[in-house]
């Protein structure tokens, strides 16, 4: 049955990862690559939704295999290792692979009436991606529109400049790009986060609040998608900017759980147990956002300022007679200890946060697939 074919699956698979079903995606893009193995096609979506789940070794594996079989002739090969170079860093490589994959689809016999056309355009689209990630506003900016003089149905191209034009201060044109990009794929929770983030630019924090819970209702299960830790992550940062604090406290403890060497959320947590109060808990906090990013020691010495200064006048309102149970905070001379600054050697962040710690900039590669 054609259901069952290397054909079939392989739509299958960019049907599950288009609707945001990574685990059914993996699987059918894996059944397919077992039923031919020397099937090149559907292999840059499969090769980009490994990039998305972090999945370092499976993509290292899928695109030394391509390229190894197709270096001179299949654009997907050179896409699979533009995504592995970009998993580790390496952007500038990334765009070497996808500047090589833009001149083979340009010199390939197109293999059906779309299929060359579709495979330009993500090219270029991921070329803009990674262009932002190195800050070539520039670059990113003609790399999506060239990908959508190719194909204008391209959402990831409409959503990349949505996110150049929101970097920039610009709401009125990010909320445009992204309502085109949404117009084309309304079922997928990153494209419809994305309001939220216009919101938020605007300062209509209650509106982009609806958003966020909106999207994380559809976001119900840890891990079940990419954007459930981004989601949970900027509903918190809402929260505590309208000065909800426990119901902030409340969504940023499991999150912790989840992305455990994350700087953004202990950091954000320890402000908001301050505000609670809870200041043995806030210490604890920020010093653990210390040991995973030293660099931003200031950040955290400003934050442990605040903290020992509420404490310091909590204690005087209170006539100088706190109990010595209290939450009482260490000062600021914490970051004096050279216990602090031997722990703070471990800043290497984890899997499981690079995809929320860049994902303003970054996981729109989830979108990267032909509309096939």
């Amino acid at each position: 049955m054609q259901k069952n074919s290397a054909w079939g699956l392989g739509l299958l698979g960019r049907t599950c990862f288009e609707a945001g079903r990574y685990t059914e995606a993996q699987q059918a893009f894996a059944a397919s690559s077992a039923a031919a193995g020397y099937r090149v096609r559907d292999m840059d979506a499969y090769s980009t939704l490994l990039w998305h789940m972090r999945d370092e070794q499976g993509l290292a594996q899928l695109a030394a295999g391509l390229v190894a079989a197709g270096r001179t002739w299949s654009p997907e090969a050179w896409v699979a290792a533009a995504n592995s170079f970009s998993l580790d860093g390496d952007h500038r490589a990334a765009q070497r692979s996808l500047t090589r994959a833009v001149q083979l689809h340009r010199g390939a016999v197109p293999r059906d009436a779309s299929g060359a056309a579709t495979g330009l355009a993500t090219a270029h689209a991921l070329l803009g991606h990674e262009s932002a990630a190195l800050d070539e506003a520039a670059r990113a900016q003609q790399a999506f529109r060239t990908a959508l003089r190719i194909d204008e149905r391209h959402y990831s191209a409409w959503y990349g400049l949505g996110l150049g034009y929101l970097r920039q201060g610009k709401p009125d044109l990010a909320e445009y790009h992204f309502a085109r990009a949404v117009a084309l794929n309304s079922q997928n929770p990153l494209l419809l986060q994305s309001a939220g983030a216009v919101h938020e630019l605007r300062g209509d924090y209650a509106r982009a609040l609806h958003v966020y819970e909106r999207v994380g209702g559809m976001l119900t299960a840890p891990r079940a998608h990419p954007a459930t830790s981004l989601v949970a992550f900027k509903r918190a940062r809402v929260l505590v900017v309208l000065e909800r604090f426990g119901e902030a406290a409340a969504v940023l403890e499991p999150l912790l759980q989840l992305c455990p060497r994350e700087f953004n959320v202990p950091f954000l947590l320890g402000q908001t147990y301050t505000r609670l109060r809870r200041y043995r808990e806030a210490a604890a906090c920020l010093a653990r956002a210390l040991d995973i990013a030293p660099e931003h020691a200031q950040s955290v010495r400003e934050a442990f300022d605040a903290l020992y200064q509420q404490s310091a006048e909590e204690a005087v309102d209170d006539g100088g007679n706190m109990d010595p149970a209290d939450d009482t905070p260490p000062s600021s001379h914490y970051f004096d200890s050279p216990s602090v600054h031997a722990g703070a050697q471990h800043s290497g962040l984890s899997s499981d946060w690079r995809a929320l710690g860049s994902a303003d900039d970054r996981v729109e590669r989830a979108l990267d697939f032909d509309l096939q």
